[in-house]
């Protein structure tokens, strides 16, 4: 059994589970901009609960070029100049934040997304943080989103911070399929990010047009199994303190009708299911949960469904 986590048949709280051991969180960081919302977030983590904190920055290789007959070869410094360019990132970052001493940091060479899923299974952390990056098409097809691609391999939550989070959510909206959610990484997360008073569990009914009309309307059988796994999600988020969630059963487009609603009740971080993927699927947009996350301004929560 892994000696660094709470084993989850613990009769245990969630606060008292986190509490026993400090939370342990990987900011993944690239040095850029949007990296900056990621240490942010692992600041007010680390203020609320103690956490302990890991920075990785990877460092991709550099797509190979053959140059022409007589010219020279690429120097090999390049790659030592981005490492230390890196490096100097993370000590002036941490050094803002004063945990320059008190935070680790480590650089290592590789596909983004792999090395950040092989990072936090050896480490056994709790929470990966990322920081938001709204990349356009082009990006996307070409794999250059690390949340896009970090979702297929990664089997712990993962948080893509805002530049809007200020401090931990009080305000939460979580989509919910039935039967499809890992209620015990929810509640531990949830916990971890300063159990969050207000909590909305949306489920978005599916559209099923046949002769002109929706039957998914109609069908009280369907509406009775939301409202039990509404009943057994609020059983496990009961042991919030003060949270009293609310069900919002909506219809029709899954994503535009989250992140309508979410936008709506100014939500401060939406909560997404997803399901790791072979990262040779040929879905290279990172399913619905991606789109939903890359329409919204707010922090998004990505929590693994079981197998």
């Amino acid at each position: 059994m892994n000696a660094h986590r709470i084993p989850r048949t613990s009769k245990l709280s969630p606060q008292e589970r986190v509490a026993l051991r400090r939370p342990l969180l990987l900011v993944a960081t690239d040095g850029s901009p949007a990296s900056q919302a990621a240490y942010a977030a692992a600041q007010l983590i680390a203020e609320k609960r103690g956490a302990r904190v890991h920075v990785l920055s990877v460092i991709e290789p550099i797509p190979p070029i053959i140059p022409p007959p007589g010219t020279a070869v690429l120097m090999p410094s390049i790659d030592r100049e981005r490492e230390d360019a890196i490096r100097i990132d993370m000590v002036e970052q941490l050094m803002k934040l004063g945990r320059l001493s008190q935070w680790t940091t480590e650089i290592r060479a590789g596909k983004a997304a792999a090395v950040i899923a092989e990072v936090a299974k050896e480490r056994h952390v709790d929470m990966v943080i990322i920081g938001a990056n709204h990349h356009g098409i082009v990006d996307r097809i070409l794999g250059g989103e690390t949340a896009t691609n970090l979702v297929r391999v990664i089997d712990r939550p993962v948080l893509i911070a805002s530049s809007l989070m200020t401090h931990l959510p009080k305000r939460v909206v979580v989509s919910f399929e039935l039967g499809h959610f890992d209620r015990d990484d929810l509640v531990l997360s949830l916990v971890t990010l300063g159990s969050p008073q207000s909590i909305s569990i949306v489920h978005v009914e599916p559209q099923s047009i046949a002769l002109g009309i929706d039957w998914a309307e109609f069908d009280s059988e369907y509406r009775s199994e939301i409202e039990k796994s509404f009943a057994e999600v609020s059983e496990a988020l009961r042991s919030l303190p003060r949270a009293q969630p609310e069900l919002v059963v909506l219809h029709g487009d899954i994503a535009r009708e989250i992140s309508q609603f979410a936008t709506s009740v100014t939500a401060e971080l939406v909560v997404l299911g997803v399901k790791p993927r072979n990262p040779r699927s040929l879905a290279r947009s990172g399913g619905t949960a991606m789109k939903i996350a890359r329409a919204l301004s707010c922090s998004v929560l990505l929590v693994p469904k079981p197998a």
